[in-house]
């Protein structure tokens, strides 16, 4: 739990500086599409670990895309 916060608010503090020049809509979709996929994790008991190497990779494509 504690780091899919963690990995939350670094998504989330790298997609506002990137805002601020113009670049950080595909970590800002990232960041919804995986707290939204951490949180139905949560809800519905599923597998974390699954979860959390999916994030890494939506992450990982953001990332190739700002």
């Amino acid at each position: 739990a504690i780091f899919c916060e963690l990995l939350v608010s670094w998504i989330a503090a790298r997609a506002r500086d990137q805002g601020l020049t113009g670049h950080g809509a595909a970590l800002a979709l990232a960041h919804d599409d995986i707290n939204a996929s951490l949180r139905q994790t949560d809800a519905l008991n599923l597998d974390r670990r699954q979860t959390a190497v999916d994030a890494l990779l939506r992450l990982e494509e953001a990332l190739k895309a700002s």
